[in-house]
């Protein structure tokens, strides 16, 4: 029978369950569409012993139902001073489906260190209609999210989709067209 191989000296230890999280969140139809409503994409802890230096990663989202500003990411806490983050929108398809591709580093090699906010997403409201959702999906690999350490290697966390959901009331159907609802006295 096999034995299993000891890790030789020196070698890294099993690496820590990481786990990003694409945002959850209601978008209401009050918020005038132009405006950027700022969505943390988090991390669980990272130890700054792995020497997390950069990561990238693709999700898709509805372009019907959810946009981005531009810029649409821009660092914040974890990636706040000295991190270039940086993305590209990729017209993937099917219909709607849109992709935004995420990529970042340290600009002076200062690992990752910390929980929370990797960084931020600068999204916009598209739908008026209550009820719409947007899932934010991870791709599959090879496109998934994973970190990069100073040496190049790649480290694929646990990674947890989101979504938008559009929320807000619907217009009342009117029998004429009338710029405001009036109160009829009875």
């Amino acid at each position: 029978s096999m034995t299993p191989a000891l890790p030789a000296l020196g070698q890294a230890a099993p690496e820590q369950a990481l786990t990003v999280t694409l945002p959850t969140a209601s978008f209401d139809t009050s918020v005038p569409i132009a405006t950027v409503i700022i969505q943390p994409l988090t991390t669980t802890n990272i130890d700054p012993l792995l020497n997390y230096v950069g990561f990238q990663g693709d999700f898709t989202y509805d372009s019907a139902v959810v946009g981005f500003a531009t810029p649409q990411v821009q660092g914040s806490d974890l990636t706040g001073s000295n991190w270039n983050v940086s993305s590209n929108i990729l017209n993937t398809g099917p219909g709607t489906l849109k992709t935004l591709r995420i990529s970042a580093f340290s600009l002076d090699f200062t690992p990752l260190n910390g929980s929370g906010t990797l960084f931020n997403l600068r999204m916009l409201r598209v739908s008026n209609t209550a009820g719409d959702t947007s899932p934010l999906v991870w791709k599959p690999s090879p496109d998934y999210f994973f970190f990069i350490d100073a040496d190049l290697g790649s480290h694929v966390p646990d990674q947890n989709n989101g979504l938008i959901t559009i929320t807000g009331q619907q217009p009342t159907p009117s029998p004429t067209a009338t710029a405001t609802a009036t109160a009829t006295a009875t």
